[in-house]
């Protein structure tokens, strides 16, 4: 990859130089770069589905930067010739991770918390925790909240409820491009048993 560093007929210029190099602009520097090669090449689903996720991710990053407010969300995250498009775009392509779901302190009781870690490559900005009872029934659902340890959420249970062998929390998170992750626990044994 060949780097311009003052040619002024290729300042500013950027796309196909003939069929065999191409120029971009990136991070305030332009590079000359060779052109790939896909002569018969046909591609699997995996590579179609994975081109499909970048278009997505390329639209996404569009509006996140015709958008003042959305540009301001990654705008903290910016770091070297980083830019809010192409952190819009990454998170975009990446879901957020549930790295636990603690339930110690949880024994059906308004007022205890289950805590949650989740992490994404910018930030979660939204988790849910929905608690449901052996036979299926939902028992109750709602958001958790930040806590004052990075990356940890807390949902507090907002009405008493019997826990039995088999209840499960399931637990969704969000980032801002509304990818999700998703982790169930379940409850092996009642508390007192």
């Amino acid at each position: 990859m060949a780097k311009n560093s003052g040619n002024i007929l290729l300042n500013k210029f950027s796309g196909n130089l003939g069929d065999s190099v191409y120029l971009k602009n990136y991070g305030g520097r332009q590079y000359m770069i060779r052109c790939p090669n896909r002569e018969g090449h046909k591609k699997t689903e995996a590579e179609a589905a994975n081109q499909h996720r970048f278009k997505l991710a390329q639209m996404y990053g569009s509006q996140v930067t015709k958008n003042p407010e959305a540009k301001a969300f990654y705008t903290p995250y910016r770091e070297g010739v980083m830019t809010e498009y192409l952190l819009a775009q990454a998170d975009k392509m990446i879901s957020p991770v549930i790295k636990y779901i603690d339930s110690s302190d949880y024994c059906g009781l308004a007022g205890q918390q289950i805590l949650i870690m989740a992490t994404d490559n910018i930030r979660v900005t939204e988790v849910t925790c929905t608690i449901i009872g052996p036979t299926g029934v939902e028992i109750e659902t709602g958001n958790a909240t930040p806590t004052v340890r990075d990356e940890e959420w807390s949902y507090i249970i907002f009405k008493d409820h019997k826990m039995d062998e088999g209840t499960m929390i399931v637990v969704n998170a969000f980032d801002r491009p509304r990818n999700k992750a998703e982790a169930m626990l379940i409850i092996e044994s009642a508390p007192g048993k």
